[in-house]
């Protein structure tokens, strides 16, 4: 898979990489201060934040989904490969270029987008199983 991935993306198999749909990290700007609220707590992320800021909001809020719907993040990759060599689904990740948007505001923007009105582990498997496809389409690359 990886070697077909690279030659449609015209790229070296070095760079198609396992990616998760939904980051397994948080970054730190998550819970800083914006005025008196964190970022977590607002209820989108505002217009004039920078990029590390919106990128947090999204990728957290997508992990609440995620969380809230029963699917896992992920985040422990021995835990993944050890449920991967048991032949359990792994809905969160996919195959990707990597470096090339996939993890640009844009493309969590995207993510969040597709995943922000599922409540139910069903459909968030959906949204996870039409964001892999698009992932792996090239559809999310470089924020597109």
């Amino acid at each position: 898979m990886r070697g077909k991935l690279a030659r449609q993306f015209e790229v070296e198999k070095s760079k198609i990489h396992a990616h998760h749909i939904v980051r397994k990290k948080v970054p730190a700007e998550y819970t800083k201060k914006i005025g008196d609220k964190l970022v977590k707590d607002f209820d989108a992320p505002g217009v004039d934040w920078d990029d590390a800021c919106k990128r947090a909001w999204y990728i957290g809020k997508s992990q609440e989904i995620l969380e809230n719907a029963g699917v896992s993040v992920l985040a422990d990759s021995k835990k993944a490969m050890a449920a991967a060599k048991r032949g359990e689904p792994l809905e969160n990740l996919c195959l990707a270029i990597n470096g090339e948007g996939t993890h640009t505001v844009a493309t969590q923007k995207a993510v969040y987008d597709m995943l922000k009105n599922e409540t139910t582990e069903a459909g968030v498997k959906r949204a996870l199983a039409d964001l892999k496809e698009m992932f792996q389409s090239g559809l999310l690359i470089a924020g597109s």
